[in-house]
């Protein structure tokens, strides 16, 4: 009797235990997914054709994501778009170079700058996508740069928008 005793404590012990894990499997995650966007003006001066930028992408003011910041279960880059808007000059010049985050790159060639004129970053960058996300885990802030120069040294003036589409997925538990 001593073992069957025994036995039945051991076993919902065991029930209790595993049943906090299964409370926790069955709570539903919040998502948080938006376009955090950042603006760069860049200004080039006449005779210099080198391009250089900071983009700080914040998502830490968001309310979701201060309330579930202690519970980051993933981030996912969903889309990375970039596009050139308010040209005052240096329209037609092309740029090439990099953008960068937390040690990773990917390529910028032959961008035109003109109004409107955008381009993506693909999941196949995914080094540089999961180098945004990581950052971004860390505490829903990362630093962008760019790094680059146009194709002329008569300057220009524009500013480059920057669109990371950001997936948090949060445990409410």
């Amino acid at each position: 009797m001593k073992k069957i005793t025994t036995f039945f404590a051991l076993t919902i012990f065991a029930f209790a235990f595993n049943s906090c894990d299964a409370v926790k499997d069955l709570a539903p995650d919040v998502t948080l997914e938006d376009d955090f966007s950042a603006n760069v003006p860049v200004v080039i001066a006449e005779g210099s054709s080198d391009v250089e930028g900071t983009f700080n992408i914040d998502a830490s003011g968001d309310p979701d994501f201060q309330e579930y910041k202690d519970n980051i279960k993933s981030v996912d880059i969903t889309g990375f778009t970039y596009e050139v808007t308010n040209v005052t000059s240096g329209s037609g010049s092309v740029l090439n170079g990099t953008i960068s985050a937390n040690g990773e790159s990917v390529a910028i060639s032959n961008f035109t700058i003109a109004e409107g004129e955008s381009g993506t970053i693909t999941s196949a960058e995914s080094t540089f996508f999961n180098a945004l996300a990581q950052d971004l885990k860390t505490d829903g802030k990362v630093i962008i740069t760019l790094d680059g120069s146009i194709d002329t040294d008569s300057g220009a003036s524009f500013t480059l928008k920057i669109t990371p589409t950001i997936k948090f997925i949060f445990s409410v538990l």
